[in-house]
């Protein structure tokens, strides 16, 4: 966490990266303890409306930290200082077929 509080010391945003939705609620719950504030989440899951919000945010610059899934790689950040692979070994972010991450 320490390189997620230098990244937002510098008035930058910040992209996490988690192998598995299932992993999400637990990090969320970790990540408000430690910066008393839950990151924007992006998967799969969320409603529609729900996604458009959050990038929208992104792109305006008024969300600073996203937690989620590979396809957050294509929110449209104003200021993305860091990215965070959480569990980089995970064979989920690897794709064969289609658009290779």
């Amino acid at each position: 966490f320490e390189a997620v509080a230098a990244a937002l010391d510098r008035g930058k945003q910040v992209l996490i990266l988690l192998p598995e939705i299932a992993l999400t609620h637990a990090f969320l719950e970790r990540f408000q303890e430690r910066f008393g504030a839950k990151p924007a989440e992006w998967h799969s899951d969320l409603p529609p409306r729900m996604r458009e919000r959050v990038w929208r945010q992104v792109a305006e610059g008024g969300v600073r930290v996203v937690a989620g899934a590979r396809s957050a790689l294509f929110l449209p950040f104003r200021e993305l200082g860091l990215i965070v692979v959480d569990e980089e070994h995970d064979p989920a972010y690897k794709q064969e077929d289609r658009v290779f991450y």
